[in-house]
């Protein structure tokens, strides 16, 4: 996955479930790039009366230690707040 501020990650797709699970494994921010720990990342639609919610969790983070964990959760939390943002923007748009 490529940003357009330059960032770029590398995933590997865990789980498919079509058309409502989509999921895959990353390296954890902050980590050296030949550490193999990743996180989980599993998005969720679910119908809801009218709509769809999506749920987004992101799991992984326990098997660092303290300064590593809290680095990694709160530039991954940062960043899906952007995103998801984002994903709402565009939903209200269209």
């Amino acid at each position: 996955m490529k940003w357009t501020d330059g960032f770029t990650a590398d995933m590997r797709v865990e789980r498919v479930d079509e058309p409502a699970v989509f999921a895959f494994t990353w390296h954890i921010y902050g980590l050296p790039e030949d550490d193999p720990r990743r996180t989980y990342v599993e998005f969720t639609l679910e119908p809801v009366g009218a709509g769809t919610r999506l749920r987004v969790v992101e799991t992984g983070f326990a098997q660092l230690p303290d300064d590593a964990f809290r680095k990694a959760h709160d530039a991954n939390t940062q960043g899906w707040t952007i995103e998801l943002g984002e994903l709402v923007d565009y939903l209200d748009a269209a």
